[in-house]
C-alpha cells in the first residue's frame, strides 16, 4: 500500500480539514479549504501533471499556442467515460459502506457544491470524516418535520471522494468548458 506521496497526490490534512454546514454562498465546498490551504497550489493539478510528463503530454495535449492549449479530444472523450466508471463506482462504495444505504431518489440529490437551485451541499467534512447528509421524508405528515440522515464514510471512502472532488472534478469541468463548447 502506497502513500498519498509515494503516488504523487498532495496529501489530504485531515485533522485541519474544517467545514462549516452553515456556510451558504452559492459555489461553497469543504474542497475550498484544500485549495486555501495550499495558497491554490493544488488548482490544475491534473493538467500540471499532464504537462510535466512527456508521456502524458503527448497523449493528452495536440498542441499548444499562442491560443493556449489544445487538447486531444479523443483522449477527453475516453477521461469521460472513465470518469463516469469511477462516479459508479464511488456511489456504490458510499452506498455499501456509509451506514444505511441511501434511497434512489437521496442518491441523485446529493451536491458537494452549494447551488442556488438545490440549496446547502450534503457531502461534509466533520472531525475528518466525510458525510453525506440527507432528509427522509417518512413520518413527515405526522410530525412535520424532516428527518436528516448523517451517512459517515469511512476514511478509505472519503479519501477516493476527495481526491475526486479536489483534483479530478475541476479538470474534467475545465475540458467540458472549454474543450466541448469549442467542437
Amino acid at each position: 500500500e502506497q502513500s498519498p506521496a509515494e503516488l504523487g497526490l498532495p496529501g489530504i490534512p485531515w485533522d485541519q480539514l474544517l467545514d462549516n454546514a452553515a456556510n451558504e454562498p452559492i459555489g461553497h465546498s469543504f474542497i475550498d479549504t484544500l485549495f486555501q490551504r495550499d495558497g491554490g497550489a493544488s488548482k490544475g493539478w491534473v493538467i500540471k501533471k499532464v504537462l510535466q510528463d512527456s508521456s502524458l503530454r503527448s497523449k493528452w495535449i495536440k498542441s499548444i499556442g499562442d491560443n493556449g492549449v489544445e487538447i486531444n479530444l479523443r483522449m477527453a472523450y475516453r477521461y469521460g467515460l472513465r470518469i463516469e466508471k469511477a462516479l459508479e463506482l464511488l456511489a456504490v462504495l458510499a452506498h455499501i459502506s456509509g451506514g444505511f444505504p441511501l434511497r434512489a431518489w437521496e442518491l441523485l440529490v446529493v451536491r458537494h457544491r452549494n447551488t442556488s437551485n438545490g440549496g446547502i451541499r450534503n457531502i461534509l467534512c466533520d472531525q475528518g470524516l466525510i458525510m453525506i447528509v440527507t432528509g427522509a421524508h417518512k413520518g413527515f405528515t405526522t410530525t412535520g418535520r424532516l428527518k436528516i440522515i448523517h451517512r459517515f464514510l469511512p476514511r478509505e471512502v472519503g479519501t477516493l471522494l476527495t481526491y475526486y472532488l479536489w483534483l479530478v472534478l475541476p479538470f474534467w469541468e475545465d475540458i467540458q468548458a472549454n474543450v466541448w463548447d469549442k467542437c
